[in-house]
C-alpha cells in the first residue's frame, strides 16, 4: 500500500488513478520515504497559451478586411459571366475552385482559366475551356475585361 500524493489516503501499489480524489498517479507523483507531497503537473498555462495563439491565427487568416487578392470572388464572378453565355445555363457544371486556376495580374485584375461542362442545343454535354479577365471595382463589384472561349 502507498499514499496518494494529492489526498494522502491509502491506495494499492498498482493503481494509476486514485479512487478517492481521481488524480492520475505516476512514479514521479508518488510519495517518497519522507512522505513529502508532490503536486501533480498542470497544463493550464500551456493550454491557455495555445488557445490565445490559435485565436490570433484565426483572426489574422480570416479577417474580412484583409488586403489579399480576392481570387475566389474573381472565380465566382467569371462563372456567372460564362453561365450567361451558355445555351443551357442550368446544365452548367464548372470545375471546382483551385488557386492555380486564378492568377492575380495587376491593379486588382485577375485572370481565370477553367472549364465548364454544359449541354448544347441538341442536349449533348460539351466541355468548353474559357479564359476570363476581370477587374475588381469595389467590394463585390466586378467588371469583365476580356473573354476567350476554346472548344
Amino acid at each position: 500500500m502507498k499514499k496518494c500524493t494529492y489526498c494522502a489516503k491509502e491506495i494499492q501499489d498498482e493503481v494509476i488513478k486514485c479512487k478517492h480524489c481521481g488524480v492520475m498517479l505516476s512514479d514521479d507523483l508518488l510519495t517518497n520515504e519522507s512522505n513529502k507531497k508532490v503536486k501533480p503537473k498542470r497544463l493550464g498555462c500551456g493550454c491557455s497559451l495555445l488557445i490565445i495563439i490559435g485565436s490570433v491565427f484565426f483572426i489574422v487568416m480570416f479577417n474580412s478586411n484583409s488586403t489579399s487578392p480576392d481570387t475566389i470572388g474573381a472565380y465566382v464572378f467569371s462563372q456567372q459571366v460564362i453561365k450567361n453565355l451558355l445555351k443551357s445555363p442550368r446544365s452548367a457544371i464548372f470545375a471546382t475552385y483551385n488557386e492555380s486556376r486564378v492568377s492575380y495580374l495587376t491593379n486588382k485584375k485577375y485572370g481565370v482559366r477553367s472549364y465548364v461542362d454544359s449541354q448544347n442545343s441538341f442536349g449533348a454535354l460539351l466541355r468548353t475551356y474559357f479564359t476570363v479577365i476581370v477587374e475588381e471595382k469595389g467590394k463585390n463589384n466586378w467588371e469583365v475585361i476580356d473573354i476567350k472561349l476554346d472548344e
